[in-house]
């Protein structure tokens, strides 16, 4: 399934803008170190960009921060979340 230019040009963008927390993390998941596994960041799913992604373990770890704290934002969380549930993957966040 072909990714659409506007989550692909998104998904590009966050990971140039990564928040402190995000940088911590991916210095730690980066090119295998924990555990062996690989993981992706700002990873397109669906209509979804998540912040990390484990293809093998079909496990998201989302990180929140301020951009999370808004009523619309907490809304959309819970509806992404129960959809990707649905499609097969664990959250971790």
């Amino acid at each position: 399934m072909k990714i659409p230019d506007h989550l692909l040009k998104r998904s590009r963008a966050l990971r140039r803008k990564h928040t402190a927390a995000e940088k911590r993390l991916w210095f730690l998941l980066r090119s295998k170190k924990l555990g062996g596994f690989k993981f992706r960041r700002q990873h397109v799913i669906f209509n979804y960009i998540v912040d990390f992604f484990c293809f093998s373990e079909q496990l998201i770890v989302e990180l929140d921060g301020p951009i999370h704290n808004t009523q619309k934002a907490g809304n959309m969380i819970s509806v992404e979340k129960r959809f990707l549930w649905q499609m097969g993957t664990e959250s971790w966040d």
